[in-house]
Protein backbone atom coordinates (compact mmCIF):
# COMPACT_ATOMS: atom_id res chain seq x y z
CA UNK A 1 0.00 0.00 0.00
CA UNK A 2 1.25 3.46 -0.83
CA UNK A 3 0.02 6.59 0.90
CA UNK A 4 1.06 10.19 1.27
CA UNK A 5 0.74 12.53 4.21
CA UNK A 6 1.51 16.08 5.20
CA UNK A 7 2.48 17.10 8.70
CA UNK A 8 2.46 20.87 8.92
CA UNK A 9 3.52 22.95 11.90
CA UNK A 10 0.78 25.20 13.19
CA UNK A 11 1.18 28.44 15.14
CA UNK A 12 3.32 26.90 17.89
CA UNK A 13 7.10 26.61 18.03
CA UNK A 14 7.04 22.95 16.99
CA UNK A 15 4.78 20.53 15.16
CA UNK A 16 2.50 19.13 17.86
CA UNK A 17 0.88 16.45 15.68
CA UNK A 18 1.71 12.74 15.62
CA UNK A 19 1.08 10.04 13.04
CA UNK A 20 1.10 6.22 13.10
CA UNK A 21 1.39 4.24 9.87
CA UNK A 22 2.51 0.71 10.71
CA UNK A 23 1.19 -2.36 8.92
CA UNK A 24 -2.59 -1.97 8.81
CA UNK A 25 -2.70 0.50 11.71
CA UNK A 26 -3.15 4.20 10.93
CA UNK A 27 -3.76 7.05 13.33
CA UNK A 28 -3.54 10.83 13.33
CA UNK A 29 -3.26 12.73 16.60
CA UNK A 30 -3.75 16.49 16.52
CA UNK A 31 -1.83 18.38 19.19
CA UNK A 32 -3.79 21.56 19.82
CA UNK A 33 -1.61 24.50 20.83
CA UNK A 34 -1.90 25.35 24.54
CA UNK A 35 -3.40 28.70 25.41
CA UNK A 36 -0.82 29.43 28.13
CA UNK A 37 2.24 28.84 25.87
CA UNK A 38 4.03 26.96 28.69
CA UNK A 39 6.82 24.62 27.60
CA UNK A 40 8.28 21.59 29.32
CA UNK A 41 11.44 19.49 28.95
CA UNK A 42 13.20 20.02 25.59
CA UNK A 43 10.75 22.80 24.67
CA UNK A 44 7.82 20.38 24.38
CA UNK A 45 4.38 21.96 24.59
CA UNK A 46 1.17 20.71 26.17
CA UNK A 47 -0.28 19.95 22.73
CA UNK A 48 2.81 17.94 21.77
CA UNK A 49 2.73 15.95 25.02
CA UNK A 50 -1.03 15.28 24.72
CA UNK A 51 -0.87 14.01 21.13
CA UNK A 52 2.23 11.96 21.97
CA UNK A 53 0.43 10.32 24.92
CA UNK A 54 -2.64 9.59 22.77
CA UNK A 55 -0.43 8.01 20.10
CA UNK A 56 1.32 5.85 22.70
CA UNK A 57 -1.96 4.56 24.18
CA UNK A 58 -3.42 3.91 20.72
CA UNK A 59 -0.28 2.05 19.62
CA UNK A 60 -0.41 -0.21 22.70
CA UNK A 61 -4.11 -0.91 22.15
CA UNK A 62 -3.66 -1.91 18.49
CA UNK A 63 -0.26 -3.55 18.07
CA UNK A 64 0.75 -4.20 14.45
CA UNK A 65 0.47 -7.69 13.14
Amino acid sequence: MKFEYILEKGTGKLNEDHLIAEGNIFGVFDGATSLDKKTFENGQTGGFLASSAAKSVYKKSFPPG
